[in-house]
């Protein structure tokens, strides 16, 4: 994926907002980054803010890790909400 479609994605994803140079998750959101390669693919999950650099992505999850990502395996995002109170009966 190129920078520019991430950014695109990024700015107008539900629950992503734009912090302090790179984007933040609000409360109770996560992001998860899809990476593909041939041969094989792999997830970045429970991510809190990705920061997109000139040359590489940087993406820190709920327990502090950071993750440092070429934009080519980038594949796709995903931005887990919170589950919705469906109002459920008590028994």
């Amino acid at each position: 994926m190129e920078r520019a479609l991430l950014q695109k994605i990024l700015e107008r994803s539900s629950g992503i907002g734009a912090a302090d140079g790179g984007f933040a998750c609000e409360e109770d959101h996560r992001a998860s980054l899809y990476l593909g390669l041939p041969g094989g693919t792999t997830v970045l999950s429970e991510l809190v803010r990705i920061t997109l650099h000139d040359d590489c992505v940087e993406a820190e999850s709920r327990t502090n890790s950071v993750h440092y990502v070429a934009y080519d395996p980038i594949a796709g995002l995903t931005v887990h909400r919170p589950p919705k109170d469906h109002g459920r009966t008590g028994f």
